[in-house]
């Protein structure tokens, strides 16, 4: 019983170290968005990292963009003026076979 608590717990630690990796990777990954958005002169809204309800945000007092820590740490975003989602079905209507 207390062995396979103790190898719970350690399932547990693994499980906590590949999501703070996968979290690093995403911030890299996002912030390399963010830099060529912003060397490119594109408006960023918002930067955040991970998904859901806002944990942290802040704007600073001379610049356009909202950054935030969102409250799982799984993903991340830039949202850039101007860009679309694509994947709605406004964007579909309109491309039927027929």
């Amino acid at each position: 019983m207390l062995e396979s608590l103790w190898a719970g717990l350690a399932n547990a630690g693994y499980i906590v170290q590949v999501v703070v990796a996968f979290s690093v990777l995403v911030v890299v990954h996002e912030f390399g968005h963010f830099i060529i958005a912003k060397l490119t002169g594109c408006r960023i809204d918002e930067f955040a990292v991970g998904f859901g309800p806002a944990l942290w945000q802040h704007q600073p007092k001379y610049s356009e963009t909202l950054y935030a820590i969102r409250l799982i740490p799984l993903g991340g975003y830039n949202r850039i003026w101007g860009y679309e989602d694509v994947g709605s079905s406004e964007f579909f209507d309109g491309m039927s076979d027929e």
